[in-house]
């Protein structure tokens, strides 16, 4: 019997082994004795595999936490006494009763458990960039010409990469330009994680290396990627141009009625464009009268600019005012809180928006294909 070795780590010949002995000596899965855990901890980790369960559902069967489950599969929590042991052999006992044990069932559970170990380990970096707000100008050329190199001149984004230098997905942020928001947007990934990957806070897991991967891969096809370009971006996400928030609405105390979850917004209203083959441009970067922006929609044929947010995802951008006399602009805005709060927070943004030729709040967007045309 394999009672040295730590259980994590058994090849399926071994696993049959540890499976073969205990279903000996519970009389086939039918009693788990305090003597069975006591002799070996980990044998917890098995009967979990057996049953089919995670380590969250199965320390909730337990009465336990999935810390205290996973430090116990670990050998880092030690049950020594008799009374303890009784606890929890009590609680499996009826559990493996109510499910038919089989070999074939639980290879097929130690593979997943497998698959999903060896994502967990995260190796560290290999190579160490400088975090955003660190990040200058000087460094920028060094770190564009890495992932070039890592990448064949951008053309073959590995998962590896990702794992290998997670701070590159910073690189590839500032390509594309996006902001942490936007980025959460294309991707899914929480604006938290993004962040704990480009500080190094975090390691990226395999698994999520590959997606990411994907992600990008997509979103530079057909993207010729120059450096004055990625500079470019870089100067407009670290705000070289000015402040383009709208600090009244925060100081305001209207940002209460943001609400941190993403919005489909903007999806529904290139959705609108798209239904009526309107060709239009996203994130299209304008000149401003003191500064560079990078607005939501433009429609090139009507050299109209859209700007779209909403109060329950709200991007915090005012005025769309252009060195262009002749683009016209439309803010598309939804208005989401209490009903008393409404009028005051349209009429004040109405009185605030001097420069934005149509501002269409909530219902008023069902014009917004009228004033295109």
């Amino acid at each position: 019997m394999l009672k040295n070795e730590d259980l994590r780590n058994l090849n399926e010949e071994e696993f049959k082994q540890v499976y073969e002995y205990l279903r000996i000596k519970t009389e086939n899965f039918k009693t788990i004795t305090p003597s069975l855990i006591l002799e070996n901890n980990q044998y917890l980790l098995i009967f979990r595999i057996c049953l089919g369960l995670s380590q969250k559902e199965f320390a909730k069967k337990l009465g336990k936490t999935k810390d205290w489950c996973r430090h116990t599969e670990a050998k880092r929590n030690k049950i020594e006494k008799v009374k303890i042991a009784e606890r929890y052999t009590k609680k499996i006992t009826e559990l493996i009763n109510k499910k038919e044990v089989k070999l074939e069932n639980s290879l097929i559970n130690w593979e997943k458990y497998n698959s999903f170990s060896k994502d967990q380990i995260l190796p560290e970096a290999e190579i160490k960039l400088k975090s955003f707000s660190k990040l200058t100008e000087e460094n920028l050329k060094d770190y564009f010409d890495l992932i070039k190199r890592e990448t064949n001149n951008f053309t073959e984004i590995s998962s590896e990469l990702f794992i290998k230098i997670p701070q590159s997905i910073l690189i590839f942020r500032i390509i594309l330009g996006l902001s942490y928001r936007k980025f959460n947007q294309v991707s899914n990934i929480s604006e938290k994680q993004i962040r704990n990957y480009e500080h190094l806070t975090n390691n990226i897991k395999p698994t999520l290396a590959k997606k990411i991967s994907n992600i990008v891969t997509s979103l530079l096809i057909n993207k010729n990627i120059e450096f004055q370009q990625f500079l470019e971006n870089y100067r407009i996400l670290k705000g070289f141009y000015g402040c383009r928030d709208l600090n009244f609405l925060v100081n305001q105390g209207l940002n209460r009625l943001a609400m941190i979850k993403p919005t489909k917004y903007e999806e529904e209203i290139a959705k609108l464009l798209e239904n009526q083959n309107i060709k239009f441009e996203r994130y299209k970067i304008l000149n401003g009268v003191k500064s560079r922006f990078n607005i939501d929609f433009y429609v090139p044929d009507k050299n109209i600019a859209i700007e779209v947010f909403s109060y329950n995802n709200c991007k915090k951008r005012g005025n769309i005012k252009s060195k262009d006399s002749k683009l016209r602009t439309i803010m598309c805005i939804r208005i989401e809180g209490k009903p008393i709060l409404h009028n005051y927070v349209k009429n004040y943004i109405d009185m605030e928006l001097l420069n934005t030729d149509y501002l269409l709040i909530n219902k008023e967007v069902n014009n917004l294909l009228y004033l295109i045309k």
